[in-house]
């Protein structure tokens, strides 16, 4: 039986800002933790910048690697040329 749609989306504590317009998805996959780092760029698109399995002596690097993603992004790419609208459909 799938999870309830509730225990799905995401927590306040699933999310976390990590300073700048840096923000990051934490959550577990096959018993490792996982984080996906983000930012909210404008006209309401959000820009997936790394993924990494957390471990304690990586984390840090791997903020300062999604920091830098994000300045690179804004700095160096236009707007989105190509959206994704997801259409009302069935989620049964």
């Amino acid at each position: 039986m799938p999870p309830s749609p509730s225990k799905c989306a995401p927590s306040a504590s699933d999310l976390r800002h990590l300073g700048g317009k840096v923000r990051e998805l934490r959550f577990v996959l096959d018993g490792s933790s996982v984080r996906i780092t983000y930012w909210l760029a404008p006209q309401r698109r959000i820009v997936l910048l790394t993924v990494f399995r957390k471990t304690r002596q990586r984390e840090e690097a791997e903020i300062d690697r999604a920091r830098q993603a994000q300045k690179v992004c804004e700095a160096d790419h236009g707007p989105a040329e190509h959206g994704y609208d997801r259409g009302k459909e069935d989620t049964r």
